[in-house]
């Protein structure tokens, strides 16, 4: 690799001692072989161990993810039913009733299914609803 960048410098007719200076900095070619690039970068391979006997498995550490914030005026509003649906309450139902069917009073008190265009937006405001 070394002789195939010195002989492309040699081509472009550059001094024979600024190609040699420039061909091993750039590749990072010692005399002892190769060297990483970056040589302050590790990959970083987590230790696994066998467990011993009658033991639990070693636990592999990893790197914690950022918490996500929970938007409370909305879980107060929201809630998610056993089968993962999110329900919410119905509006025009807090004053005025006296104007309202007896009918529409009750079919407004029921919990009602929010639509799938919204669940998204609901999701996001309240990560572990």
């Amino acid at each position: 690799m070394a002789a195939l960048l010195t002989s492309c410098m040699n081509k472009l007719s550059l001094s024979g001692s600024f190609t040699q200076k420039k061909a091993t900095a750039s590749v990072g070619f010692k005399a002892s072989g190769l060297v990483a690039p970056f040589p302050r970068v590790q990959q970083l391979v987590p230790k696994a161990t066998q467990p011993k006997e009658g033991c639990k498995p070693a636990v592999v550490e990893v790197e914690a993810k950022y918490k996500l914030k929970t938007r409370k005026a909305a879980a107060k509003r929201f809630k998610r039913t056993g089968s993962g649906k999110i329900m919410h309450r119905h509006g025009s139902n807090s004053h005025l009733q006296y104007k309202k069917d007896s009918r529409r009073q009750k079919r407004l008190e029921i919990d009602a299914e929010l639509d799938s265009t919204k669940v998204w937006h609901v999701e996001r405001m309240c990560p572990y609803l």
